[in-house]
């Protein structure tokens, strides 16, 4: 246990050392102030390839905080734990240099795959109910709910009365939605199941645009 603290500041592990720190005062400000849990939108940061990485390794539809963070955690625990019982046996062999870089590949990618263990139970916490993919919300002003919306991202809430329908929506580029911008709903892509919108301002002729294109 003596090795423990030294290992702590001692590089590579110093780095994930300041990695958990900054963790836990993202996760002490989500309980304390409130923040928004999913305020990195994974989805509309990366490109489909990456996307597609995500996707194969089970980390997809989880909030980059979340997955994010417990990787840290582990790579942290893990990277402590090589540093001190295995770095030792395999500088003898292989020198310093190498041993600590061996030490950090390796609790990485255990990392990595403990990471995809540990977040599939967690995955239905965070997908959110999706509404009817039919014409018949055309016409109809939305609410963007995520960060961009561009001509292959985006998500939107349309009132229904009740909790709200989620939607998938594309736009036209360059645009300036963001999340809480209001938008008209003027197409359905049957094809892709998508809705296309265009920006509006928030204001009192809104809604009777809207009137007036479900009375058409």
């Amino acid at each position: 246990m003596d090795g423990l603290i030294p290992a702590m500041i001692a590089l590579p592990t110093v780095i994930f050392t300041i990695l958990v720190g900054f963790v836990a005062v993202y996760w002490t400000a989500v309980i304390v102030a409130g923040l928004d849990l999913d305020m990195f939108d994974l989805d509309g940061a990366v490109d489909s390839d990456a996307s597609s990485t995500f996707h194969a390794i089970g980390l997809r539809g989880i909030p980059v905080t979340v997955w994010t963070s417990i990787f840290i955690l582990v790579t942290w625990v893990a990277m402590l734990l090589g540093s001190v019982f295995v770095a030792p046996w395999l500088t003898a062999f292989i020198g310093s240099f190498a041993s600590a870089g061996i030490v950090s590949i390796a609790s990485m990618a255990a990392a990595l795959f403990a990471t995809s263990l540990a977040v599939r139970p967690l995955r239905r916490m965070f997908v959110a109910p999706v509404g009817p993919k039919n014409p018949a919300l055309v016409g109809k002003v939305c609410t963007v709910t995520t960060l961009r919306v561009d001509e292959g991202f985006g998500q939107a809430e349309i009132e229904d009365g009740g909790a709200g329908l989620l939607v998938q929506v594309r736009a036209s580029e360059p645009n300036s939605l963001t999340r809480g911008s209001h938008a008209l709903v003027f197409e359905y892509d049957a094809g892709d199941g998508v809705y296309h919108i265009t920006e509006v301002e928030h204001g009192p002729d809104l809604r009777a645009m809207e009137r007036r294109l479900e009375s058409s």
